[in-house]
C-alpha cells in the first residue's frame, strides 16, 4: 500500500523488565541527531558534528497529586547514549511534540483539554523519554539519512525536546519492499553508526501475502543486523504494528477485523523475528498491537480504555479524519510499550 496511503509503527513489561522507580530529579532522554561528535560508551561516531537536543529545562515546580505538571528540573547529561536507527513508515517519520509526555515518575503528563491532542504524535519521543525514566543514565541519539517531518510530511514544527528534528530513515508510504529499494544501499555501505535498529513495519504491508512479507522482513532484519558501521552485529527490534483502521468503510466488522489485524500485524512479524533469533541473530519482537486490544496497564496508563469488547476504539487511537495515524495518547502508549519491551542490558 503505497502512494497517497502513506503511513508507518509494543505488551506488558516482563518480570525482568520491571520499571525502575525514579524521583523528580530523574534524567530524561537526550535525543540527539545523527552525526553528533561525541563518544558514546567508548564508541564514537566520526561523522561531522551536527546538533544535540538535550532535555534541560530549568526550575522545579511543586507537584500536586490532583493536578500533576511536567517537571522542569534541570537534567544532567546521560553517561551513555544508545544510537537508534529506525526503518519505519510514516508513523515513524512524522513526529511532533510540544510538551513532555511523561512526568518524572513515569505517570502521564495529562495536559488538561489537550490530553489527546491531534497535534502531538509519533512514538519516537515518548520512547526516548520512557527509556530514560527506566535507565536514568541512558540517552538516545537518533540516526538516519533524513529528518523527522510533520503530519502529511509537512516541515517539522515540534519544540520538545527540541526545535531541531531528529534523524530517521523512515519513509512515508513504503512497504517493506519499497523501503528496501530506497534504503538497502545505505545499509550495505554501512553509512550509519547505530547500536539498535527498529524495524517498524506492517502498516503498508497489510494487504501483502504472508510469503512475501516473511521473505522481505527477513532480508530487512539481516541487513539491519549487519548494517552498522560501528557494531559487528546490531540489536534489531521488530515491532507488531499498533491498531489502525484501513477499511475505508469496507471490509470485516468488529472482531473479524481484529483477528485479521492480529495475524497481519503481529503473528507473521513475531514468527519471522523468532525464527531469525533461533538462527543466532540478535532479534527481539515487541508487540504494539495486542496491548491495545487487551487494555493492558502501564505506568502512564493504569486504567486507560483502548478497546471495548476486544475491538479497538479507532477514533481514540487515530487522528481526527485519519484513522491510520496515531494521535497523542496512542503515540505515548506505543512509545512506552516499546521502551518497556526492550531489555536495557542488551543495549
Amino acid at each position: 500500500m503505497t502512494g497517497s496511503r502513506s503511513r508507518r509503527t509494543l505488551g506488558l513489561v516482563p518480570a525482568r523488565h520491571v520499571v525502575l522507580a525514579v524521583g523528580l530529579a530523574s534524567v530524561s532522554a537526550v535525543v540527539a541527531c545523527d552525526r553528533v561528535k561525541e563518544a558514546v560508551g567508548g564508541r564514537g561516531d566520526d561523522r561531522p558534528a551536527a546538533t544535540t537536543t538535550p532535555h534541560l529545562p530549568s526550575a522545579t515546580p511543586t507537584l500536586a497529586p490532583s493536578a500533576p505538571v511536567a517537571s522542569t528540573t534541570p537534567r544532567a547529561a546521560p553517561k551513555r547514549l544508545v544510537r537508534v536507527y529506525v526503518a519505519g513508515e510514516s508513523i515513524e517519520r512524522r513526529v511532533r511534540w510540544v510538551e513532555r509526555p511523561f512526568l518524572p515518575d513515569g505517570r502521564l503528563n495529562e495536559r488538561g483539554d489537550l490530553r489527546n491532542d491531534d497535534d502531538e504524535y509519533g512514538w519516537a519521543v515518548p520512547f526516548a523519554e520512557r527509556l530514560a525514566i527506566r535507565v536514568p543514565d541512558l540517552g538516545v541519539r537518533w540516526v538516519g539519512a533524513e529528518r523527522w517531518l510533520g503530519h502529511d510530511d509537512v516541515p517539522y514544527s515540534g519544540t520538545f525536546p527540541s526545535s531541531e528534528a531528529g534523524a530517521t530513515s523512515a519513509v512515508s508510504g513504503t512497504s517493506i519492499e519499497s523501503w528496501l529499494e530506497k534504503r538497502k544501499g545505505e545499509l550495505q555501505r554501512k553509512e550509519h553508526c547505530y547500536d539498535v535498529a527498529i524495524a517498524a513495519r506492517g502498516g503498508n504491508d497489510f494487504g501483502s501475502e504472508d510469503a512475501s512479507v516473511t521473505s522481505q522482513l527477513s532480508e530487512l532484519v539481516r541487513l539491519l543486523a549487519s548494517g552498522s558501521r560501528c557494531r559487528p552485529t546490531a540489536l534489531v527490534v521488530v515491532t507488531g504494528h499498533m491498531p489502525d483502521d484501513q477499511r475505508g468503510g469496507k471490509g470485516p466488522d468488529g472482531k473479524a477485523y481484529v483477528e485479521q489485524q492480529r495475524h497481519r500485524f503481529v503473528e507473521r512479524f513475531r514468527d519471522t523475528a523468532k525464527k531469525l533469533e533461533k538462527e543466532g541473530l540478535r532479534v527481539r519482537f515487541v508487540d504494539l498491537y495486542t496491548p491495545f486490544v487487551e487494555n493492558r496497564r502501564t505506568t502512564a496508563f493504569p486504567k486507560e480504555v483502548w478497546s471495548n469488547g476486544g475491538v479497538p476504539e479507532y477514533a481514540k487511537i487515530g487522528r481526527v479524519g485519519d484513522p491510520m495515524h496515531p494521535r497523542r495518547l496512542a503515540s505515548i502508549y506505543a512509545g512506552e510499550l516499546l521502551a518497556d519491551g526492550i531489555d536495557p542490558s542488551e543495549l
